[in-house]
């Protein structure tokens, strides 16, 4: 019911109390405040919150990935199946992150909503796999499903810190990527521990509780509006010329050869693991290790890069890694595992922000996406064929002979690397002072 007073109009803000009039734009500021309530973002609190997305990302990524093979095992998978369960998780991923990208842009979706629906879906799908008492092949096919959009919401979280910093955010990526490093560490540390008194198959229920957080948190967060659309000309930029920019093919190559062995050692070091009558107790302190000793060489590099060019330490973490696969093959104790892992504060520790770096420097402006891109599909190709390989080779040919497959991979890489770096010499390029990421 309206009123009319004084050339105003009003609106009763409650039919039986008629005394009670407002004007309508009073009501309509009430619910456009209402509907924007919520954790808005500036220059100071952004990083916070970027850094807290990421850290519940990634301990989202390290219960699932980092204990899938403790999941499967105890409901009665064999390696091999452990094996193709995990591939099809990456090839499905692979798929899904470009197709994701479409369907969000084409859909006009924000990037924070986006995320939101992807968990939701995840976060529904977590409660049956929990509560109904399915058959194997339904469980192999939820976990696939499960992952897979886990795995294919990376660039989109990825995403927020470009997103952010357009809108007049201030956001560090290197630091927040460390510092979820530690969360991820701390978080396998802890599952390890607890996965020794409690059954496996309440891992879901682990997934639904970070992923529900995430989406609280997203779903709550307000971004700056953007006064003008920033046109994306990365559609133009030819895949063959990028590829055809010397020693990049090398990269990408040494990058598929390195992921294998990476990802190969990472998704069946339970089964390792075992074979030196250690558990998922054992498994959660190497991966609590690996994940601790990456963070100070994240936050070192920008320094770092001061001294050595992109290429060479680059070509350095290859060896690193090819040194850590070595150390494995030779471990007959869990304690020597731990060891080996150290290694990873100077192989992924440094492959992350020497690679990404060194694209940037060899790619600049609109190439960059692109080349990026690649990068990162080379390491998921990598990781598509260890885990379909993985349990076949463990099944077939034992432990010590799929570690003799992980170290000859990693010395391909290293060399791939090696002569990739040679090109970067005859270019004459040196790092640019200022960092760009």
């Amino acid at each position: 019911m309206l009123a009319l007073k004084d050339g105003i109009l009003f609106c009763p803000e409650n039919p039986d109390e008629p005394g009670h009039v407002y004007p309508l734009q009073y009501i309509s500021d009430k619910r456009q405040k209402k509907r924007h309530a919520g954790f808005h973002l500036n220059s100071s609190n952004s990083q916070r919150f970027f850094t807290f997305v990421q850290a519940l990302f990634w301990i989202t990524y390290g219960l699932m990935f980092a204990f899938a093979a403790v999941y499967l095992q105890d409901r009665g998978f064999s390696n091999t199946t452990i094996g193709l369960v995990l591939g099809s998780t990456y090839a499905l991923s692979a798929f899904l992150q470009p197709a994701f990208s479409r369907l969000f842009s084409w859909l006009k979706l924000d990037t924070e909503k986006a995320i939101c629906r992807v968990y939701t879906v995840d976060i529904l799908l977590a409660v049956i796999m929990l509560i109904a008492p399915l058959p194997d092949i339904c469980i192999a096919v939820l976990v696939v499903i499960i992952f897979s959009l886990e795995s294919s919401v990376q660039p989109c979280v990825d995403t927020l810190a470009r997103r952010w910093t357009e809108r007049g955010c201030t956001v560090d990526f290197g630091m927040s990527r460390g510092i979820s490093s530690l969360m991820y560490s701390g978080m396998t540390a802890g599952m390890g521990f607890v996965l020794q008194h409690i059954a496996p198959a309440v891992l879901p229920a682990f997934y639904m509780a970070t992923m529900g957080l995430m989406v609280i948190i997203l779903s709550r967060i307000r971004v700056p509006c953007q006064a003008e659309r920033v046109t994306d000309a990365a559609e133009s930029v030819r895949t063959g010329k990028i590829i055809r920019k010397p020693g990049f093919l090398l990269m990408l190559c040494g990058i598929v050869c390195l992921s294998f062995g990476h990802v190969l050692s990472d998704r069946f070091m339970l089964q390792i693991m075992q074979s030196m009558n250690g558990g998922s107790q054992e498994l959660g302190i190497a991966m609590a290790i690996a994940s601790l000793v990456e963070f100070p060489m994240m936050m070192l590099y920008s320094s770092l890069r001061k001294r050595m060019k992109d290429h060479i330490l680059l070509s350095f973490s290859g060896w690193a890694w090819l040194a850590k696969s070595v150390l494995i093959l030779l471990a007959r104790t869990p304690s020597a595992i731990y060891v080996a892992e150290i290694l990873q504060f100077c192989s992924y520790g440094l492959y992350i922000p020497a690679s990404v770096q060194l694209i940037a420097h060899l790619f600049p402006g609109y190439e960059n996406l692109s080349a990026q891109a690649l990068a990162g599909s080379a390491f998921t190709v990598g990781g598509v064929i260890a885990t379909f390989m993985g349990g076949i080779l463990l099944d077939s040919v034992g432990i010590n002979s799929t570690l003799i497959v992980i170290v000859v991979m990693m010395l391909a890489g290293a060399i791939l690397f090696t002569v990739q770096a040679a090109f970067g010499d005859l270019t004459g390029k040196r790092n640019p002072s200022v960092t760009t990421v």
